[in-house]
């Protein structure tokens, strides 16, 4: 089955990177460079977001906030560096559901990526068959 990964990083060598680490036929990325293109395409009901904490203008931890009251669903790792490094009590009043510092080791993002789609919730399946006791 293929996950859908929204990526949004404003530096175009970042996004490069999200192109090669998933490349794949288990994953089909969207790749955004800002928050308002994110928002945007929210519409492909990805999986998971991966979002970059320093972002131009929204904050990749707004960006998290938005994504998450527009697609309560929707899973979201902040990447966050050494200039800015993840803030662990924004991101849980924001709602992410994991981060990791760049640069980061690829394997180990595709593991967490892995790791939250198999946490999605599957399509709605029917309810069991209540079985009647006998009487």
């Amino acid at each position: 089955m293929t996950t859908t990964l929204l990526a949004v990083d404003d530096s175009r060598t970042m996004r490069k990177v999200f192109e090669i680490t998933f490349a794949s036929q288990d994953f089909r990325l969207i790749l955004c460079s800002n928050a308002d293109e994110a928002v945007a395409k929210l519409s492909e009901r990805p999986a998971i977001a991966l979002v970059d904490a320093g972002l131009e203008g929204t904050s990749g931890y707004d960006l998290c906030r938005n994504l998450k009251q527009s697609q309560p669903g929707l899973s979201v790792i902040i990447l966050a560096n050494k200039q800015q490094p993840y803030d662990r009590n924004r991101g849980t009043q924001v709602g992410a559901d994991d981060f990791m510092d760049k640069p980061f080791d690829t394997q180990q993002l595709i593991d967490k990526v892995t790791a939250l789609s198999k946490k999605q919730p599957s399509a709605p399946q029917a309810a069991p068959a209540v079985m009647a006791s006998p009487a």
